[in-house]
């Protein structure tokens, strides 16, 4: 059985985690209007 995804996005940044680094990733992409998930 093949199963395939039924969406499709696009994403300048994507952030894995939320320690000190992905926080300030997130942030980062934020402030400069960077689509993120």
């Amino acid at each position: 059985m093949h199963i395939k995804p039924h969406y499709q996005a696009d994403y300048d940044v994507i952030v894995l985690g939320f320690g000190a680094a992905g926080a300030t990733a997130a942030r980062f992409a934020a402030d400069h209007s960077y689509k993120n998930e």
